[in-house]
């Protein structure tokens, strides 16, 4: 099998493939679906923040569904913040 992802070690490539193939068809369509939700989370906050750097995106984008909490412990980021 050739190398689908240029950025990711075979090894874990493997595996990730081997891990997808066991999922059952309603798994699959699960991921696809939950892939699908962040790409619009993604693309909202993206319309919203235009202009932000790549990391305040990002953090704005686990504030979607991370608790504030959690946001300000873990990454040093307070959700409320301007």
């Amino acid at each position: 099998m050739s190398a689908q992802f240029s950025d990711t070690h075979p090894e874990v490539e493997r595996r990730l493939i081997d891990g997808l193939r066991a999922m059952a068809p309603e798994q699959r369509l699960a991921r696809v679906f939950a892939l699908r939700q962040a790409a619009l989370s993604l693309a909202a906050v993206r319309m919203k923040e235009q202009g932000l750097p790549d990391r305040e995106i990002r953090l704005r984008l686990a504030a979607t569904w991370l608790p504030a909490d959690v946001m300000r412990r873990v990454f040093g980021w307070d959700p409320g913040s301007p």
